[in-house]
């Protein structure tokens, strides 16, 4: 698992749906699996969905690869290759940008739920922060957003301080190390902005 400090609540207002975004962004293609990271996966029999996915939460996004086979060594540094290219070199390419647009107004589609919805979470998150960020977004933004607009939210938040990574099996827990040491050790930390939002005024009870 790799485990990223950077869901939908860091997101401004112009940027509704873009850790989300990000989140597709990151099986287009990074700079160890260019293309499609779907035909590595497919080249090793990892199913997508079942064997790998990847969830964007309010306040995380968790990236996994489950069932990996812990005696291919080879595979095995592969997949955590993969997990540091998705932490830090992600591709973003405008033309992927641009494809992704209609698949992720598609999955709200699949998602969308009546009107009173929106209400009933003004009320459960008490008009905090967490009923205007969503992590599907604003299909405005969503379906307009730029190739600039999806690397610099990934530049801002995708950070080592930001980031855990998570490794279960049956495997030697050194050996495992030294690889994570590997490809994460360089790794520098930059400055993450404070983050501030103008918000109305909390409700104070609900009757």
């Amino acid at each position: 698992y790799l485990l990223v400090k950077a869901g939908s609540v860091v997101e401004q207002d112009n940027e509704r749906g873009i850790a989300h975004f990000v989140e597709h962004m990151q099986f287009k293609g990074t700079k160890h699996f260019p293309g499609s990271v779907i035909n590595f996966f497919r080249r090793n029999g990892l199913q997508f969905g079942h064997d790998t996915n990847a969830f964007t939460g309010f306040s995380t996004v968790r990236y996994q690869l489950n069932a990996i086979p812990t005696d291919n060594k080879l595979l095995m540094d592969s997949c955590l290759l993969l997990l540091r290219d998705w932490a830090g070199d992600a591709i973003i390419d405008a033309k992927d940008v641009e494809s992704e647009h209609n698949v992720v107004v598609e999955e709200w589609r699949v998602r969308n739920t009546v009107s009173y919805a929106q209400q009933l979470l003004n009320d459960l998150f008490n008009h905090s922060i967490y009923a205007d960020r969503l992590p599907i977004g604003d299909m405005d933004i969503v379906k307009n957003c730029s190739q600039q607009l999806v690397r610099d939210f990934y530049d801002r938040w995708y950070q080592p301080q930001n980031q855990a990574v998570v490794v279960v099996g049956d495997f030697d827990p050194d050996q495992a190390i030294r690889i994570i040491d590997k490809y994460w050790g360089k790794m520098k930390p930059t400055p993450v902005p404070e983050l501030q939002f103008e918000r109305e005024q909390p409700i104070t009870s609900v009757i």
